[in-house]
C-alpha cells in the first residue's frame, strides 16, 4: 500500500491538470502552427489521473511513484509550452517534440497497471482480455499522434531552415556586392587624379622636349669663326657641346616616355575599375532574377570572372616600342648636326 503522503501527491496532479489553459497549449491562432492534436491528449490524461486518483490506495508505493513522475513531467511541458507567447513559441516549437514523445511514452508504460485496477475495481473482470485491448488500442492511437506531431514538426523546422539559410545567403550577397561597389567607387576617384597627374607631367615633359629640341636647332655648336664673337670653336669641342645636348634630350625624352606611359596604363586601370563598377552594379539584379540556389551560385560566379577578367582596352602595348622619344630625338639630331656640318 503506498504511503499516504504519495498518495497526496498524486492527487494534486488533479488541480495541476484542471488548472492548465488548453488554449494556451495548442495555440489555435497560429494555424499550422499550433497543436491542435494535444487537446485530445490533454483530455485522456485528465481522465487517467482521475482514474488512477481513484485507485491510489490500491495500487503499491513503486508504481504510484512512476505514475507521479510521468504525469508530472508531462504536464509541466504543457505548462511551459502554454507560457509561450506565439512568436516565441514559433521559434521554439521544435524544441518540444522531443520530450513530449519521451514523457508520453513514459506514461504509456505506466498507464496498464492502474487500467487494470480501474477495470478490476468497476467490475469488469469477466471481460479482461476486452478491456486491455482496448488499452492498447488507446496506446497505439497516442503514439501515432505523437509521431504524427514529431513528424510535423521536423518538416517544419527543415523549411524554416532552409528559408533562413536562403535569407542568410541573399544579405551576405548583398553585402558583399554594396561593399565592392564602395571599394570601385573610392578606386575611380584615385584613378582619374592619378591619370590626370601623370597627364599633366607628360605635356610638360613633351613641352621641355620641343623647346629644348627647338634651341639645339636653333643654335647647334659651329667650327667656323663667329664673327660677332670672334670665337672658333674646335671640332672636339663642337662633338663634347654636342652630347652635353645628346644627352640631356635624351633625359628629357626618355622622361615624356616614361610619363605617357604610366598615363596610359593608368587610362587602362580607370577603364577596367568601370568595367568592374558596372559589373557590381549589375550584380543584384542579376542574382535575384534566379529560382533555385543552384542558379544564382552559377551566376554570382560567372559575374565574379567578369569583374576579374577584362578584355583588351587598346592602351596597353603587347610588345616594347621599337622606337622610343630618346631615339627619335637621336636620330633627328644627327641628321641636323650632318646637314649643318
Amino acid at each position: 500500500m503506498p504511503h499516504p503522503m504519495s498518495i497526496a501527491e498524486f492527487r494534486d496532479l488533479i488541480e495541476h491538470v484542471d488548472g492548465l489553459d488548453v488554449s494556451k497549449v495548442t495555440k489555435p491562432e497560429l494555424g499550422t502552427l499550433g497543436l491542435p492534436v494535444l487537446a485530445e491528449a490533454i483530455v485522456q490524461v485528465r481522465k487517467e489521473i482521475g482514474a488512477i486518483s481513484s485507485v491510489a490506495s490500491e495500487s503499491s508505493q513503486q508504481r504510484l511513484e512512476a505514475a507521479t513522475s510521468a504525469y508530472r513531467q508531462y504536464l509541466t511541458t504543457l505548462y511551459d509550452i502554454a507560457s509561450l507567447r506565439g512568436e516565441e513559441f514559433a521559434t521554439r516549437r521544435s524544441e518540444f517534440g522531443g520530450p513530449l514523445a519521451a514523457q508520453w511514452d513514459a506514461i504509456r508504460e505506466v498507464w496498464p497497471y492502474f487500467a487494470a485496477l480501474v477495470t478490476d475495481k468497476s467490475g469488469l473482470v469477466e471481460a479482461p482480455n476486452s478491456a486491455i485491448a482496448k488499452i492498447e488500442a488507446a496506446r497505439a492511437q497516442s503514439e501515432d499522434s505523437i509521431r504524427t506531431i514529431v513528424s510535423s514538426l521536423t518538416e517544419q523546422a527543415t523549411k524554416q531552415a532552409s528559408k533562413i539559410e536562403e535569407n542568410a545567403r541573399k544579405t551576405a550577397t548583398g553585402f558583399s556586392v554594396r561593399a565592392a561597389q564602395d571599394q570601385f567607387d573610392q578606386a575611380s576617384v584615385s584613378l582619374a587624379r592619378k591619370a590626370t597627374a601623370w597627364g599633366l607631367l607628360a605635356l610638360l615633359a613633351f613641352g621641355c622636349f620641343v623647346e629644348f629640341a627647338f634651341q639645339i636647332y636653333r643654335n647647334p655648336p659651329s667650327v667656323f669663326t663667329d664673327k660677332s664673337v670672334g670665337h672658333i670653336a674646335s671640332i672636339p669641342e663642337a662633338i663634347y657641346l654636342t652630347a652635353i645636348r645628346i644627352t640631356l634630350l635624351t633625359a628629357i625624352g626618355a622622361f615624356a616616355t616614361f610619363c605617357v606611359k604610366m598615363l596610359r596604363a593608368h587610362l587602362h586601370m580607370s577603364e577596367f575599375n568601370n568595367h568592374r563598377r558596372r559589373v557590381a552594379n549589375s550584380m543584384a539584379a542579376f542574382v535575384e532574377a534566379t529560382q533555385t540556389p543552384e542558379q544564382r551560385d552559377l551566376i554570382f560566379g560567372k559575374l565574379v570572372d567578369a569583374v576579374v577578367n577584362f578584355g583588351d582596352s587598346g592602351l596597353l602595348e603587347k610588345d616594347s616600342e621599337s622606337l622610343g622619344v630618346p631615339s627619335i630625338a637621336f636620330e633627328a639630331i644627327t641628321k641636323n648636326l650632318t646637314s649643318k656640318s
